[in-house]
């Protein structure tokens, strides 16, 4: 008998298609998997891009602590679900964001790049890596 191995979650999709609902009616757009190189396999990232004008109070409201006060023009997300903050982690979520401005031809100012984990890092790792808490309870920046 052969074991099957189990399926893997992807819960990108599974909070992008939720983003995207909760989203788009306000004129927020949502992409999935999406590419951050030309002709790459697409990665498990969200992508969150405003329409031009800035963001609405109605879009600021629908957004998360710690997302509905950026600036940029898209949020790329990596989702850590399964696992907390990471050297491996960041050093992705870095890659990510180079390679997507690069393809995109998008200046720093127009991306802002965030990590979801859903456990908590403790404050050692936090201070490691340079974070610092900002706004509400759980959010913390770091500057590369």
């Amino acid at each position: 008998m052969t074991e099957v191995a189990p399926m893997k979650t992807a819960w990108h999709i599974l909070v992008g298609e939720t983003l995207r609902t909760l989203l788009q009616p306000v004129g927020i757009d949502v992409l999935l998997e999406v590419p951050v190189v030309v002709d790459a396999p697409k990665a498990d990232l969200i992508l969150i891009r405003r329409q031009p004008g800035g963001w609405t109070r109605e879009q600021r409201l629908l957004l998360a602590d710690g997302i509905r006060d950026l600036e940029a023009e898209r949020i790329l997300i990596e989702l850590k679900i399964t696992e907390s903050l990471t050297d491996a982690g960041l050093s992705q979520l870095a890659m990510y964001d180079t390679l997507y401005r690069n393809k995109e031809r998008l200046p720093r100012s127009q991306l802002q790049s965030i990590l979801i984990s859903s456990s908590s890092t403790r404050r050692e790792t936090l201070d490691r890596f340079g974070f610092v808490p900002v706004g509400p309870e759980g959010v913390h920046e770091s500057r590369p």
